[in-house]
């Protein structure tokens, strides 16, 4: 009568359980599905992507319960996948139907909650050696849906989400704190959970792309431990992990409707000369990254020292098929979009070298397949229920670059500028950013020695997004490992 529906959502979802605890399972599906409609509806009706973010963590309940209701009372696996796609990185997803290769960033986005992957859509873009594996963490249960290319599974497990959480939170802390049994112990334990349940389903040397939920989302799958046959899970599959299928459905045609160069360039970033007045940080290191690079893809650009400006740095990325950033990055918390990459300063910049995640949005990346943001913790974030991490990854994803390799923790900076020296190495053997990240991390596990053999740095980097793997005919530079 009033117009005003804001709690509306929230009044059709509290008669909705009202109705399935009376046995009433047809109104009690009405109800929830009018209850995620309104909310959509009132979501499309605020400005700020920001606060779009915080309204949708706020329904992210009657999403659950309509998962648990499509998959208990109605036994439909794939709708109830649907309804998972729909709760997952919303507002990154209206950053690329607007501006699929970047752009300034719209306030206003109209009819985005229709259109969302249905399994038989998505089965589509999958190779025969890819299994998405996709996550929904419910109060009491984890949901494990297994699409490929022609069959579809789900398996559920009875786990809280706190107790989830602790696990995933335990495992962290044992391994920043050198407790290498401890470790072991809770990768083993989160292999069963998470792994154990759907491994009938995987093939051998499947390529895994892991979408997260929840606490999944500060998880390093690779670190995952079969107790059984003592092999950690990237061992034996080729991985990487995605905000939503349909964020690395999208990744993966923008990945391949990029031309495939013959010789690919890097821009590589090292060691800019930023503010020592405004940031108490010290230098990096990274000449050996930058030799490694130019002599594996030829005609790359460095952008180093007092050079590496934000300025330089903006105007010459788009060029590049890579970027790699061996600087110093800060991540705000509170303020996603005000994390920061520290350039050096130029006398004609008033920003004095910080490039904040908010401006990389306004970028255009016409050319770019891969980012490598080397330096600490650019995976880290706030977690939204829905959104998943908002790290610096994101606002590259959202301007068009269809894979970010990023970092879950702190590495040292000299154990890191060697880690990615051997993954050019592989990567010049063929553009296969996924499988190039894999065999470092192998070479690290089977062949590395001191802090290189530490899970602690070999099991911090990730590849968010996706992209076709292709192979590299060198004109010059050898790009043997």
């Amino acid at each position: 009568a009033t117009s005003y529906h804001y709690r509306l959502g929230q009044a059709l979802y509290e008669r909705a359980l009202a109705e399935d605890s009376l046995g009433r399972s047809n109104e009690a599906e009405r109800d929830l599905v009018a209850a995620i409609a309104e909310s959509e509806l009132q979501r499309e009706k605020i400005m700020s992507l920001e606060d779009r973010i915080s309204y949708f963590d706020r329904t992210r309940e009657i999403f659950d319960t309509m998962i648990w209701f499509q998959l208990e009372r109605r036994q439909r696996p794939e709708v109830a996948f649907r309804y998972s796609e729909q709760a997952k990185a919303r507002v990154l997803q209206d950053w690329l139907l607007l501006h699929p290769v970047g752009g300034p960033v719209s306030s206003r986005v109209e009819g985005t909650g229709q259109g969302f992957l249905n399994v038989a859509s998505l089965q589509e873009h999958l190779s025969q050696d890819t299994a998405v594996v996709e996550y929904a963490v419910l109060p009491k249960r984890l949901v494990i849906w297994v699409l490929r290319r022609t069959d579809f599974k789900v398996e559920t497990v009875a786990i809280d989400a706190k107790d989830l959480g602790d696990l995933v939170r335990g495992l962290i802390r044992a391994l920043k704190e050198g407790r290498k049994a401890d470790f072991l112990k809770t990768s083993s334990k989160l292999h069963e959970v998470l792994v154990r349940p759907v491994a009938g389903h995987l093939g051998p040397g499947d390529r895994i792309v892991t979408i997260p939920d929840g606490a999944l989302h500060t998880l390093s799958f690779a670190l995952l431990r079969d107790g059984r046959t003592g092999r950690y899970l990237v061992q034996d599959h080729v991985l990487s992990t995605a905000p939503s299928a349909r964020i690395m459905v999208t990744s993966l045609q923008r990945d391949e409707s990029l031309t495939r160069q013959r010789d690919p360039r890097a821009l590589v970033v090292v060691d800019p000369a930023f503010d020592q007045a405004l940031y108490s940080l010290p230098r990096l290191r990274g000449a050996e990254t930058e030799a490694v690079i130019a002599r594996i893809f030829p005609d790359s650009e460095v952008l180093s020292d007092r050079d590496a400006t934000r300025s330089a740095f903006l105007r010459l990325a788009g060029d590049y098929e890579m970027i790699h950033f061996g600087g110093h990055s800060l991540v705000n918390t509170e303020f996603p979009l005000l994390s920061q990459m520290l350039f050096a300063g130029d006398p004609e910049d008033p920003t004095r070298g910080v490039l904040y995640s908010g401006d990389i949005l306004k970028q255009r990346f016409e050319r770019t397949r891969l980012a490598v943001l080397a330096s600490c913790s650019t995976a880290v974030g706030r977690i939204s229920r829905t959104e998943g991490v908002e790290n610096l990854a994101r606002p590259f994803l959202a301007a068009g670059v269809p894979a970010v390799i990023a970092s879950l923790w702190d590495v040292d900076d000299q154990v890191t500028a060697d880690f990615f020296m051997r993954f050019y190495r592989h990567l010049g053997q063929g553009f296969d950013v996924a499988g190039a990240l894999r065999a470092t991390q192998i070479e690290s596990i089977e062949h590395g020695s001191g802090h290189a053999a530490d899970p602690l740095a070999w099991g911090a980097f990730e590849v968010i997004g996706a992209n076709s793997p292709s192979r590299i005919e060198h004109a010059r530079g050898d790009g043997k490992p």
